[in-house]
């Protein structure tokens, strides 16, 4: 079992980590299952291990030592109160496969195991015991407490020791073969069960967190499609609200929240056109009334200059640049009004600029304005 835990461990650390929160949620619902389904496997493979191992011990304790001290009599000539058994060992009331020692100041003397079928009278009891093995055997304590072991020939076995008659140690032993085998069933059945549980549970997971997460679906797909406005300038024109489902949810809050901040946008555009409408209004009515005065500065400057008395040569340049300044000024006035429009959304016109002109202009006026 702990072998499998870290075969899951390792697996699950291979994964891919998942970045959408439905996969995070679906991955968290899968493996909080699978770390229960481990302790409930856990939990009831050491609970059934232990059951099962005291039952043995309980048997250990109800047979006794009985077949250990009938093997000290084994290779005796019977008599007519002995059973063919004294030449073997006692195997009556002896379960297949028990195995007995006899003990003399920590040395194995005597050693059997009792045969599958307890008829066959030919099998030889003994048991061959590997220098571990009595070592082994050599180290039970005496008190009454069973103690797990592993013999060379025979496999796992549960030994209980007690002291005999003549001061020597009698160990009696049954295997632990069938508790292993339940144990391993049970854990068999466990991983396919909690297999299959975690299959069934991560498909109807998905199924169920997809589903309670579509509110939040289309709170993303409302805010993908506000995101693609242009926002920038002119009157926009919101798509509808996201749908609302149960307010006490999160995602109901976060649905609403959402609806929210929307009406502020949606208030904020509005405004906002209207204060650009205004100050477009405000930028055309403005170039409008500054034709006039202007227009009329052009005239009087032109009007001066057509005067044909004569006029010192510095009049005449003063003349000349109030005029181009009052031209210039209505191009402006022009200018602004062309803008107002283009605002408006009206394409913008390109012509070419004389940067000489422009020059030779700058110098004049300032000329003008600071003759030193």
């Amino acid at each position: 079992m702990a072998r499998a835990l870290r075969a899951v461990g390792r697996w699950l650390r291979r994964l891919p980590r998942p970045h959408t929160l439905r996969a995070r949620l679906t991955a968290g619902l899968v493996v909080l299952l699978a770390v229960s389904c481990a302790a409930v496997g856990v939990a009831a493979v050491i609970e059934l291990d232990g059951f099962l191992t005291g039952r043995l011990d309980q048997q250990l304790t109800e047979v006794g030592t009985q077949f250990p001290a009938s093997l000290e009599h084994q290779g005796q000539t019977p008599t007519d109160h002995d059973s063919d058994d004294r030449e073997r060992g006692d195997t009556r009331r002896q379960a297949p496969h028990t195995f007995g020692a006899r003990l003399v100041k920590g040395v194995v003397t005597n050693s059997g195991v009792v045969p599958a079928d307890k008829a066959d009278t030919t099998t030889d009891l003994k048991v061959a015991l590997t220098a571990r093995d009595r070592r082994e055997l050599a180290a039970v304590p005496v008190d009454g407490t069973a103690r797990t072991i592993y013999l060379s020939s025979l496999g796992k076995y549960r030994v209980l020791a007690a002291k005999g008659r003549d001061g020597d140690v009698m160990i009696t032993g049954l295997p632990l073969e069938s508790v292993d085998a339940t144990v391993h069933r049970l854990e068999t059945v466990a991983a396919i069960v909690f297999g299959a549980a975690l299959l069934i549970t991560g498909f109807a997971g998905a199924l169920w967190v997809r589903w309670s997460l579509r509110p939040l679906s289309r709170v993303a797909a409302t805010a993908t499609r506000v995101s693609e406005l242009p926002l920038a300038s002119g009157e926009v024109a919101l798509p509808p609200r996201a749908p609302e489902s149960d307010p006490r949810s999160e995602v109901g809050q976060v649905a609403g929240a959402f609806n929210r901040m929307l009406g502020h946008v949606e208030d904020a555009l509005t405004h906002r056109h209207a204060s650009e409408e205004r100050l477009r209004s405000f930028a055309a009515d403005a170039s409008h009334e500054l034709r006039t005065p202007v227009a009329s500065i052009r005239g009087h400057a032109e009007l001066a200059l057509l005067h044909p008395d004569p006029v010192p040569p510095k009049v005449t340049r003063a003349l000349e640049r109030i005029e181009a300044e009052s031209a210039r000024m209505g191009v402006m006035v022009d200018e602004m009004l062309l803008l107002a429009r283009l605002d408006a959304g009206r394409p913008l016109e390109r012509r070419p600029v004389d940067l000489t002109r422009l020059v030779l202009d700058a110098i004049a006026d300032a000329r003008a304005a600071g003759p030193d």
